[in-house]
């Protein structure tokens, strides 16, 4: 589903706790460009005209197609699972946090002869950011790198995040050196961009977006989305969980973890005696879902590590979080899984 406020379908990205959705059950696998409170966006020039698609379509494409080398497969066994997929298009989309029901999928969505990979890819591939969450402050600097197939005019563009709306119309644009001919030459490339001095937000997020420029038509080939980090102050972290699921009807946990300005979350299902059962973030940066107040919402299967589903009982979410060396932590109340 590709529309404004998608997630909304599947009761995915707000603070509701719902366990269910019309779409819940065996029946349905839904993947969503946006959560419940995010809009979704389409491709278009400096002054608003739609000039193509839409940026999830565009991602969509590059994941399980030839020209983005199958991007989505990370494990490059030549299937691409719905799960591999959600994870592909949050890299590459940013302006929006796509969402999947059922959560972690393990479904084979998508199959290739990986000899297919020796045909022509498209002219970037292999994005990889090395700093997702920065530091606040002057002088902050962000890392990546990518593989460019062909020659070709390549540029960047920062747009920042001004009260919930991405500032397409006012982005910081730098161009990558090129040679004589006015291209960039193919290959393995790394690169470093300097946030504008005195646009750097006390906390906030922004979109990287990674194009090529053809004539006077600039072809966006990756929007992955970076969180800034502020400076002091307290994260008032605190979850909340919905009371109880039943996995076997398809219902899912629901949690709301509550933070104030970006930050880079743990968080893990935990056993009446604290045994790790699954985790849910991994020292991973949060995203805007205009939630108010703000925060993240994750979502349980009931199914740990292993994929095995969990036994009958009581669960609580383990929430934690480090800025500049303090640690701070949260734990939600309990979680019934019911086994039926």
């Amino acid at each position: 589903m590709d529309a404004c406020f998608s997630g909304a379908a599947i009761h995915k990205g707000d603070e509701g706790l719902a366990v269910a959705s019309l779409f819940s059950g065996d029946d349905f696998k839904v993947l969503t460009s946006a959560g419940a409170r995010e809009p979704s966006f389409l491709w278009t020039d400096s002054l608003g005209s739609l000039r193509g698609g839409s940026y999830f379509a565009q991602a969509l494409v590059l994941g399980i197609g030839t020209q983005g080398g199958f991007a989505a497969d990370a494990d490059r066994d030549g299937i691409v699972t719905l799960a591999e997929l959600l994870r592909h298009q949050r890299l590459y989309y940013g302006a929006s946090s796509p969402q999947l029901y059922p959560e972690g999928d393990p479904l084979p969505l998508f199959a290739y002869d990986k000899a297919q990979l020796s045909g022509t890819p498209g002219a970037i591939t292999d994005l990889s950011v090395g700093n997702p969450l920065l530091e606040a402050g002057e002088g902050a600097e962000i890392t990546f790198s990518y593989t460019l197939n062909q020659p070709a005019r390549v540029a960047y563009q920062l747009i920042y995040q001004r009260q919930e709306s991405w500032r397409f119309e006012a982005p910081q644009s730098i161009a990558e050196p090129v040679g004589e001919d006015g291209l960039v030459s193919p290959g393995r490339k790394e690169a470093r961009l300097r946030l504008a001095e005195g646009s750097v937000p006390l906390a906030g997020y922004l979109l990287m977006l990674v194009i090529t420029v053809e004539e006077d038509r600039a072809l966006p080939q990756a929007c992955p989305i970076l969180a800034v980090r502020r400076a002091g102050g307290a994260l008032n972290l605190a979850v909340t969980a919905s009371p109880f699921f039943v996995p076997r009807r398809g219902e899912e946990a629901a949690f709301f973890i509550r933070h104030d300005g970006p930050c880079a979350l743990t968080a893990v299902v935990r056993d009446e005696e604290g045994s790790p059962i699954a985790t849910l973030m991994a020292d991973s940066p949060t995203r805007p879902l205009h939630l108010t107040p703000e925060g993240t919402t994750l979502y349980w299967n009931g199914r740990d590590e292993a994929g095995e589903l969990a036994r009958g009982g009581r669960y609580f979410l383990h929430v934690s979080a480090t800025i500049e060396e303090a640690a701070h932590t949260a734990v939600s109340g309990p979680v019934v899984l019911i086994r039926r």
